[in-house]
């Protein structure tokens, strides 16, 4: 069942209609928390200052401005959003064609929704649900186009500016989806008669509520229908509006009436729609995710005054089918503990009009004018908060899953990439992986900064089983998940700290080098991977000359130069290595063979040794092909006089062909995996040659 939970989560997830509309929610954050920010300076913070404040009024029309270009045209701003985010998700790799598909979208938003009128009308959060709708299929209307009209005029960029030739390509695309729009607005408008869907909205819900006359039954059908409007985008409060007045808000004055507007307000819908205080708690108290906690604590002071949208929009609730169930059900089990408390007279009937921005406890003992109130309060705190927490802790299983497989899926692009020899930045992606990418680059760092990066060491032996060195590699996890150690230097090295991490590395390494001559009697050599730009960097190679000076390793100190980099067009690679050299530092070739570097540079450059690339290695008994390479690679050892080292050596039938074709270097499972430094030690103590 849980897996089948996952799957379908995932199928919502990967949807690029779905992920397109959450990206844009994400996007809108900023212009949500200034809107907010202005409700609270002008229902909280200036109501506090008294009407003989000086500049109260200047400060409500600032706010209100503020307001209404935020918060009143967010729908506009969240199609802008959305129809350029699924653009992307549609790889829509033009800017100018991206751009050109999100203004048509944003016409026909304007056309659907009636114009723009002067109270702002759709443009506020009322217009959340259209906007999305509107140019999502927008979008899609004039990309379908596109793509058959140029099919059909494939000559017509030949020899044309591309700014012009996709301003040419997009007039017809874009008038025929508007022409669509304006033909569905008439249609709808004048042989349908359907008005706007707030409108719609508000007569269907007049005509569920004619027949009930029952406090309770009518105040849960509230409640219910405006925590599921929210579910979808919609403002549940603007469409639910005409239907309070007429029915809640004149029974505050009915001393018989339980269940009025000031009542719901006051215990039902504590922090806002979806009771989101309790929502908050519970978030503080078991989310194991740092973005949602940080979303939670953003929240916080706004929530506090029944000003949820940043959470609404953030984190997000719409559209989030994990939070569906507790974000409907909290505010009605809050208004049956609030019902039963003021029936059985644990607390009175709320005649006084509450503002809806008072926060909790205050409201309770104002509504109330009694202890009593906060009582109650405090229990639909407690309980709509442990009602949410089971559900936190599936959104946070789901974000750790999601993100394992965003993890394994962009390793899996990098290795794929490395065996075919090519590299894609992975920081500069738009997608989840990408996001994933820089989190991971940004602990990486962090961890480079506070020397947290851990070496194991994988022992180098000759033929008598004799262990005379190491290869260094770096170990490093995220999230309690080992990383692929050549994905974990690519990020570095895209970052811009690669230096840093291979020089804490081979400072790391000294040490290591000196500790092994003092406990095993007997230094040995321990390599380390770097790469062609390091090489070629003269402040790189003299520091790390003075880090083997200064530990006076220089001797045991290996460079083994990967091979994935050509070593051409680097203009003091060659010095460099000769100075290495020169200060007792061995350079070798890692990965020979099946990589960029080519048999001339083992005649323009001098390396100490190769080690043989593990592709062919591994395949080494079953592939000739594979065995006549590292005879030529051997051969030429021998002719060049450099030594050759064998990795992936597992059996014990590998290292014996591998001595029949002459080579006496080995490194791999046969012997032993790569060891942490204790272990390693016992490991040297246990195979030194005495």
């Amino acid at each position: 069942m849980k897996r089948r939970l996952w799957e379908f989560l995932f199928v919502i997830e990967k949807n690029i209609l779905f992920s397109s509309v959450k990206k844009g929610f994400m996007l809108t954050i900023p212009v949500l928390l200034i809107g907010t920010l202005a409700v609270l300076v002008n229902s909280i913070v200036l109501p506090l200052l008294g009407d003989g404040f000086v500049l109260s009024t200047a400060i409500s029309d600032v706010c209100v401005m503020l307001y209404n270009a935020s918060i009143g045209c967010v729908s506009f701003y969240l199609a802008l959003a959305v129809g350029y985010c699924y653009a992307q998700a549609r790889d829509v790799n033009n800017v100018l064609l991206r751009l050109m598909s999100v203004l048509t979208g944003l016409i026909c938003f304007v056309i659907l929704i009636g114009g723009i009128t002067s109270d702002g009308g759709y443009m506020g959060v009322t217009g959340v649900l259209p906007a999305i709708v509107v140019e999502l299929m927008a979008v899609t209307t004039f990309l379908f186009i596109i793509d058959v009209y140029s099919h059909h005029h494939k000559d017509l960029d030949m020899g044309v500016d591309d700014n012009i030739k996709i301003t040419t390509v997009s007039i017809l695309p874009t008038l025929l989806t508007i022409l669509g729009c304006l033909i569905i607005q008439y249609v709808a408008v004048n042989l349908f008669h359907i008005g706007d869907l707030t409108e719609t909205l508000t007569n269907f819900f007049r005509m569920i509520f004619s027949d009930s006359t029952h406090g309770l039954f009518n105040g849960m059908l509230f409640t219910c229908f405006v925590n599921l409007l929210w579910m979808f985008g919609i403002h549940g409060g603007n469409v639910m509006d005409a239907i309070s007045e007429e029915l809640l808000v004149p029974l505050v004055a009915d001393p018989n009436a339980i269940v009025s507007k000031s009542f719901l307000d006051v215990f039902a819908q504590i922090g806002g729609s979806g009771a989101t205080i309790c929502l908050l708690l519970a978030l503080l108290i078991a989310s194991r995710s740092k973005n949602t906690r940080n979303i939670a604590r953003s929240s916080a002071i706004l929530i506090l005054f029944n000003i949820n949208e940043l959470m609404v929009f953030g984190l997000p609730i719409i559209f989030n089918p994990i939070m569906m169930i507790p974000f409907v059900t909290v505010p009605l089990v809050s208004l049956v503990i609030a019902y039963v408390a003021t029936l059985v007279g644990f607390i009175p009937v709320v005649t006084e009009v509450i503002n809806w921005t008072t926060p909790i406890f205050y409201s309770g003992y104002l509504a109330t004018g009694s202890i009593a109130g906060i009582v109650v309060q405090l229990v639909i705190l407690i309980c709509g908060t442990l009602i949410y927490l089971p559900f936190v802790k599936i959104l946070d299983t789901f974000q750790e899953e999601k993100e394992l497989r965003l993890l394994q899926a962009l390793i899996d692009d990098f290795r794929a990439n490395e065996a075919n020899g090519i590299y894609e930045p992975m920081l500069r992606r738009t997608d989840g992986t990408g996001q994933l990418a820089r989190t991971i680059a940004k602990q990486l760092r962090m961890d480079v900064e506070q020397d947290k990066v851990e070496l194991f060491y994988q022992p180098q032996m000759n033929a008598e089983d004799c262990i005379i060195g190491a290869e260094a590699l770096l170990r490093w996890e995220y999230q309690g998940q080992r990383l692929y150690p050549p994905f974990v230097v690519a990020l570095a090295r895209e970052e811009g700290f690669l230096d840093k991490l291979t020089l804490q590395t081979i400072q790391t390494i000294c040490n290591t080098i000196n500790d092994v001559t003092e406990q095993v009697g007997a230094p040995l050599h321990i390599a380390v991977n770097v790469v062609a730009d390091q090489l070629d960097d003269i402040a790189f190679v003299e520091e790390v000359i003075a880090i083997a000076y200064r530990t006076a390793t220089s001797r045991y100190l290996h460079l083994e130069l990967t091979e994935e980099t050509s070593l051409g067009g680097f203009d003091n690679i060659s010095a460099n290595i000769r100075q290495l050299q020169t200060n007792g530092i061995v350079v070798a070739i890692d990965d020979f063979g099946m990589g960029q570097t080519s048999i001339i540079y083992l005649r323009e450059h001098s390396f100490k040794y190769v080690k043989i690339d593990g592709s062919l290695v591994k395949n080494l008994l079953d592939n000739p092909r594979c065995t006549q390479i590292i005879t030529s690679i051997i051969d030429l050892g021998q002719n060049l006089n450099y030594q050759v080292v064998a990795e992936y050596v597992e059996s014990l039938a590998i290292k014996q062909k591998l001595m029949s074709l002459g080579c006496h270097v080995f490194q791999g499972y046969y012997y032993s995996p790569a060891l942490p430094k204790e272990e390693f030690l016992r490991y040297s103590n246990d195979h030194m040659k005495l």
